[in-house]
């Protein structure tokens, strides 16, 4: 009787983790951006707080929790430096707030949700996978159809549920390595076609990564055809070929990456090690404006529009290599694991390294790729 409860108690917890997931990557992708005062995400967000605290009480009452106390693997070690780092730099800004800025809300509160929730994922990795694409692979199809209605309703650029063409593009480059060989393959050739419609140039270019190595993992795992292989080069070219056509070739004032890049650069070598605190440096790039960048001024410049320029400003010099030897950490231990490697899971995470080199990152985006960390990480059950 006893035996026949204590299973019964496990698989539901195990189902509830399963369909739990499903609806995070089902619904959260298609919650609509609101550009509303109260932050340009505000939706995602309460949706991802509402969902993340069912999940704390999954974590807690189930004793995922003692997990935490038997981690042996030393990336898993750095990010625990990591997230201790960002909460001691979010108190050396000139306003202190762990929820973030009003406008993106990714403050530290927002990456230790990450971290418990990349923790939580780690020891459940086989029963998660299958229902998981399902979850993406069906708000992937339901995204591209937003998609295509935008441009056919003669939207230049579509932005989606996001609202804006790079961070809907960014989504979809992170899909569609995971979404190849599934059950849901036409689901990444839709999001494929997605990425097109945005113009997105950065995303054309992690999508070019994703696919030299998702290509490179199948040579040296002897599982790709010579068809395989033409189809691929064949979308690099004609990815590289669009990205050098496309109307939104002219860069803006808006768009200077450039010129926001060496205001972060100035504003970094004025706090190199405390930084500004963790998405708190609205108004602080614009102290560092150039001569030749005056066009700026009336920005509200928040973001670097590079990941790891951003955790400098955010954490100082030793956020930004924890947070290196935390992903490092990651995928060398995954490469070099004796088990059979899914070279998808590490085209997804590059095509974010990629992608967040020129962009800011959405909550959806942030999410996808510390699920697509946990599945990679090396386990000690």
């Amino acid at each position: 009787m006893f035996s026949f409860l204590n299973t019964f108690i496990q698989k539901s917890r195990k189902m509830f983790l399963i369909w739990w997931i499903w609806i995070l990557f089902l619904i959260l992708p298609l919650v609509k951006y609101s550009a509303v005062p109260q932050g340009y995400e505000i939706s995602k967000f309460i949706f991802w707080q509402i969902w993340w605290l069912a999940y704390l009480l999954w974590f807690l009452l189930t004793g995922e929790w003692r997990n935490l106390l038997s981690i042996k693997s030393p990336a898993v070690k750095m990010g625990w430096i990591f997230i201790l780092i960002m909460l001691f730099t979010s108190f050396q800004g000139k306003e202190v707030s762990l929820l973030g800025s009003v406008f993106r809300k990714q403050g530290w509160f927002f990456f230790f949700q990450l971290w418990i929730f990349f923790l939580g994922l780690r020891g459940n990795k086989k029963e998660l996978f299958p229902l998981s694409f399902q979850g993406l692979g069906l708000s992937t199809v339901i995204l591209v159809g937003i998609g295509i209605w935008e441009r056919f309703v003669g939207w230049a650029r579509v932005g989606g549920s996001f609202g804006e063409p790079n961070a809907f593009g960014g989504y979809l480059v992170l899909v569609f390595p995971l979404l190849l060989n599934k059950r849901w393959w036409f689901a990444g050739i839709l999001a494929l076609i997605g990425v097109y419609l945005t113009e997105s140039r950065s995303a054309a270019v992690a999508l070019g990564v994703a696919i030299a190595v998702s290509l490179i993992g199948r040579v040296k795992s002897h599982k790709i055809t010579i068809i395989q292989t033409a189809v691929f080069g064949l979308i690099i070219i004609s990815t590289i070929f669009f990205t050098y056509n496309w109307r939104g070739l002219r860069i803006s004032l808006q768009d200077n990456r450039l010129g926001i890049w060496k205001m972060a650069v100035n504003a970094i070598i004025a706090r190199p090690l405390s930084g500004y605190g963790v998405d708190n440096i609205e108004g602080v790039l614009n102290n560092f404006v150039s001569g030749k960048d005056l066009g700026m001024k009336g920005l509200v410049i928040d973001r670097a529009h590079s990941l790891f320029l951003d955790l400098w400003l955010w954490s100082g010099v030793f956020g930004v290599i924890s947070f290196i030897g935390f992903l490092g950490g990651i995928i060398w231990e995954y490469i070099k694991s004796g088990k059979n490697k899914d070279w998808n899971l590490i085209a997804s995470i590059f095509s974010f390294l990629v992608f967040s080199s020129f962009n800011p990152i959405s909550i959806s985006i942030w999410v996808l790729f510390y699920w697509v960390l946990a599945m990679v990480s090396k386990t000690e059950k």
